[in-house]
């Protein structure tokens, strides 16, 4: 006789938080039981929930691109442990360690977490190298892990650095305005200088124009974003206003020999002594020698001046489509920078350059070259400040070997000073 029984499942249901690395709260508000071979022990270990405040004893992310998304990782060709964050480019960014930090201790600093889980007081960030800066990283001649610097969490030379958003801040502030929005604004730029008067325009459109920036009013709110970084969608633009005699859009193809095909970024160099330097970027087959030059009275690092570079020739040639067409006087939502599509028009994309009102919107755009610039730039073994015994060498250890006798068990026995 066959016996068919009823098989019973007691389905436990498990913490939320339970695998949930990350999840401090969950961790630090339940008990904790141990676990063998999967197996839940019954009876919680002597851990009190919020019986004592969390510490981070390193709170650090790489200098590197998306270094938020994996901020443990990081890159050393030498080691087996070398990666780089999930869907990085592997360029250096500075902004985004600077951006992962002020994230971290605004949130945990502030009215973030339940009160008493985490101690302010007791955030260490990491990390900052005893070696001096810029001997470290500069002379690797001294040190062979120089070239780690580049995109690893050391914060020597960063945190006395500014962002490119914190410069159009500090550039507004100093000149009298405070409704304005940097949030949406990426790049790395290591320091500005301005030694005559100037207007704020006259400051900020280098600036603009180098990193491909575009500022729209929203209200009494001046935004700025950057147009290469910033996934905003196209806007489906279904409907024009058709004026008699007129089509209803006209779109401009300039021919190549009309276009530079190098682009040359004057700026200050950070590893030559602040000494003028240049960014080269030029197209493999040019129609002539036109060069799109820009400088910049400012100090970046070889990333960022050579994917600056890169970003001014992509855009400059992808602006060889330019786009007009009108709008009904109602549709207000379409804004200079902003992105557009033609339903019944050209193919692609297009930033809006100019918006003329009257009695219709006439709207100016072009196409542009959408993607981040983001390769990495190789690392000289030697910087150029090294070659030239620039380093601070007033910091450099000193170092003394002496020979000291063996004992009897053949160890090293050190004589007292």
């Amino acid at each position: 006789m066959l016996i068919l029984g009823k098989l019973f499942t007691r389905v436990v249901a498990k913490p939320h938080w339970l695998y949930r690395y990350k999840d401090l709260h969950g961790w630090w508000t339940n008990h904790h039981h141990e676990r063998t071979g999967g197996a839940e022990a019954p009876e919680p270990t002597p851990w009190q929930p919020r019986s004592k405040p969390i510490w981070f004893t390193e709170l650090g992310c790489p200098a590197v691109d998306k270094g938020g998304n994996q901020p443990n990782v990081f890159t050393d060709p030498k080691s087996a442990e070398n990666a780089l964050p999930y869907f990085s480019g592997g360029g250096r960014a500075d902004a985004v360690q600077r951006r992962f930090l002020d994230a971290h201790l605004g949130w945990w600093r502030g009215d973030g977490p339940e009160t008493g889980m985490v101690d302010p007081d007791h955030i260490f960030v990491w990390t900052w190298d005893a070696r001096p800066y810029p001997a470290f990283p500069e002379n690797d001649a001294r040190w062979a892990d120089g070239h780690n610097w580049q995109l690893g969490h050391w914060l020597n030379g960063r945190l006395g650095a500014t962002t490119l958003a914190d410069a159009i801040a500090a550039i507004l502030t100093d000149h009298g305005f405070s409704d304005f929005d940097v949030s949406m604004v990426g790049g790395d730029l290591m320091g500005l200088v301005q030694a005559e008067p100037g207007s704020a325009r006259g400051l900020l459109e280098p600036l603009m124009a180098a990193f491909q920036i575009d500022a729209v009013e929203e209200g009494v709110t001046l935004v700025f974003r950057s147009r290469l970084r910033t996934a905003l969608p196209a806007i489906r633009i279904d409907v024009l206003a058709e004026r008699p005699d007129e089509t209803a859009f006209e779109e401009v193809r300039g021919h190549g020999s009309e276009f530079a095909g190098e682009a040359v970024l004057d700026h200050f160099s950070d590893t030559a002594a602040y000494q003028r330097v240049t960014a080269r970027s030029r197209r493999r087959t040019t129609e002539n020698d036109r060069v799109l030059r820009l400088s910049l009275p400012a100090v970046l690092h070889g990333a960022a001046a050579a994917g600056a570079a890169e970003a001014m020739l992509r855009d400059h040639r992808a602006g060889m489509r330019r786009l007009t067409f009108r709008l009904p006087p109602n549709a207000l939502s379409v804004m200079p920078g902003d992105i557009v599509r033609l339903a019944d028009g050209p193919d692609g994309r297009f930033v809006v350059t100019r918006v003329t009102e009257g009695e219709v919107r006439e709207i100016q755009a072009q196409s542009f070259a959408g993607g981040d610039i983001n390769a990495p730039a190789p690392f000289a073994r030697q910087s150029a400040r090294a070659a030239a015994g620039l380093e601070a060498a007033a910091f450099l250890p000193d170092v003394h070997c002496s020979t000291c006798p063996l004992s009897r068990r053949g160890r090293t026995r050190a004589s007292p000073a």
